[in-house]
């Protein structure tokens, strides 16, 4: 460990790089968990404020969606705990990726314009993330600097 850690110290932008990763994945884990108890427990009002009259019928697609969701938090809350671990920077950097296609879908959906401004930024704040992290991910795999 202490042989890591030595290594993370040696490279400073590896290092910073691993801070900056942590407090990406921390925000995004922060973010997805407030989306999660938003869908699960409460999917009439998610949909109140992103949809136009959204039908009742929805609600268990968004509860659906608020597993998903959950999931990739937990993912996000280990990068956040392990910043220094390429593989779980490139974890979350394939789960972000993962919910693009859908919400392009989305996009088609009768939404209120906050869910239309929530349903274009998502996607291409997800690219953008996903692209800084696997940077990231292989300048530590570069430079040595692997947990």
């Amino acid at each position: 460990m202490t042989e890591v850690c030595t290594q993370v110290k040696e490279d400073p932008g590896s290092g910073e790089n691993a801070t900056k990763a942590a407090g990406m994945c921390r925000n995004l884990a922060i973010f997805d968990g407030i989306s999660v108890a938003t869908a699960v427990l409460a999917p009439r009002l998610m949909m109140k404020v992103l949809a136009r009259g959204g039908p009742p019928e929805d609600a268990p697609l968004l509860r659906r969606a608020g597993v998903v969701w959950l999931a990739m938090a937990a993912v996000q809350a280990r990068a956040m705990l392990m910043p220094d671990d390429p593989a779980a920077l490139k974890a979350v950097a394939v789960v972000r990726l993962m919910e693009v296609p859908s919400l392009l879908l989305l996009l088609r959906s009768r939404s209120r314009i906050l869910g239309k401004l929530v349903l274009w930024s998502a996607p291409v704040l997800n690219v953008a993330v996903a692209r800084v992290l696997w940077k990231w991910a292989r300048e530590m795999e570069r430079s040595g600097a692997v947990a």
